[in-house]
């Protein structure tokens, strides 16, 4: 029985030194796997966090429009100008095409008006007749003056005039959309 103890105690004594320098690479080797994979999962988790989380600390969109230059409209003519609105909302964009009339006075570059595109009663595209000098709603009958304001039909307010600026000889107008059918201009 000794020489199995003395072959055993060789084996643990060879072993042991074996075993811890085993233990000790399998250890490093462990800890490299470990720590890359960690890495791994900060770099990425953070790039996750952070496209979930943008959407939460970006600025919200205006919808200033660019209609061009002032002097594209003619005094007393009224103009149309169509464009696509693109309304973002985290993830979601959904775009839609709009238009504005535009009415030009002679007094200079504050006497603008910016008129939405849809009629009051229900929405309806309206359009300019020259030769009545006013603006008129095929849907129902409305018509409106050059200036905006009812003279006929069942729209319930005058049209809806838009917020507007001129910079660099450019004019710009806040695009929004209003509640239809009702007598205050609410946004919709």
């Amino acid at each position: 029985m000794a020489p199995r103890e003395e072959s055993a105690g060789l084996r643990h004594g060879d072993g042991g030194q074996q075993d811890e320098a085993r233990l000790s690479r399998r250890s490093l080797l462990s800890w490299m796997i470990g720590g890359s994979a960690g890495l791994i999962a900060v770099v990425l988790g953070t790039q996750l966090i952070g496209f979930a989380a943008s959407p939460a600390f970006e600025a919200p969109s205006s919808d200033w429009v660019d209609l061009g230059p002032l002097d594209a409209f003619q005094p007393g003519v009224p103009k149309n100008v169509q464009f696509v609105i693109t309304h973002r909302d985290g993830w979601k964009e959904e775009s839609k095409a709009a238009s504005v009339w535009v009415v030009r006075g002679n007094q200079g570059t504050n006497d603008v008006k910016v008129f939405n595109g849809h009629c009051t009663h229900l929405g309806c595209i309206y359009s300019w007749q020259a030769a009545t000098r006013t603006f008129d709603c095929p849907c129902h009958g409305g018509e409106y003056t050059i200036d905006g304001r009812v003279i006929a039909g069942p729209p319930p307010r005058p049209l809806d005039a838009l917020e507007f600026k001129v910079s660099g000889g450019r004019l710009s107008c806040l695009y929004q959309d209003f509640k239809l059918g009702v007598s205050q201009k609410v946004p919709a």
